[in-house]
């Protein structure tokens, strides 16, 4: 399957544990931060990349990222109990959209992002400082 660039953004390799002790709630993006990190949680397989999670959420969503809230909600409506988990996980991750018609490619694009820009500067103040 090809993948058009927009959605190819989304694949980097951030650690979750780094993303889990990350505490300060000033960040403007801690908050979206915070719930796709419940929303990992709730994951049924183990996941220890950010990549690993979003691959996963795309091909569970047919493949495409580029969806706005209410598809994602009807993509996922109708699924078999055993996806449960999978369901809650990405129902957690829809609540990342600032409005219904933001879709989940832009928003995750937006906030790897900010991740990669503090996990960045967070590296670089380390190696000042050492």
């Amino acid at each position: 399957m090809v993948q058009n660039q927009k959605e190819m953004e989304s694949q980097v390799m951030i650690d979750i544990d780094i993303l889990d002790d990350i505490e300060d709630e000033s960040l403007p993006f801690y908050k979206k931060m915070h719930t796709l990190l419940l929303a990992i949680n709730d994951w049924d397989e183990d996941i220890h990349f950010l990549e690993d999670y979003i691959s996963g959420v795309r091909l569970f969503l047919g493949g495409t990222l580029e969806l706005q809230r209410s598809e994602i909600m009807e993509r996922i409506s109708g699924r078999f109990f055993n996806d449960a988990w999978k369901m809650e996980s990405i129902t957690i991750l829809s609540e990342i959209l600032k409005t219904n018609d933001e879709n989940l490619n832009d928003s995750l694009n937006e906030l790897i992002d900010d991740l990669t820009k503090y996990l960045n500067s967070s590296a670089q103040l380390h190696l000042q400082s050492s």
